[in-house]
């Protein structure tokens, strides 16, 4: 049995998020991700030098279910705040 995991724009950076969490559920071992376009780049905006992905992916954390594991951990510890 196999297991994909893609999506493209957003799902592309979902599935680079999830991809692992997804792996180490599956009864199988064998998990593939196809992510198409899921990169996001945090540069200011040219007129008022704001981060508007980087705001946006802080609001959607403030809103999204807490009660839920990251799908990377490593990064949850390496950036608490």
């Amino acid at each position: 049995m196999q297991i994909i995991v893609a999506g493209n724009s957003a799902g592309g950076l979902a599935t680079l998020l999830w991809v692992n969490y997804i792996k180490d559920r599956a009864k199988t071992k064998n998990v593939r991700a196809i992510s198409d376009s899921g990169i996001f780049l945090d540069s200011p905006q040219f007129k008022t030098d704001v981060h508007s992905y980087r705001e946006s992916f802080i609001n959607l954390l403030k809103i999204s279910n807490t009660d839920a594991d990251p799908p990377i951990t490593e990064c949850s510890k390496a950036h608490p705040t």
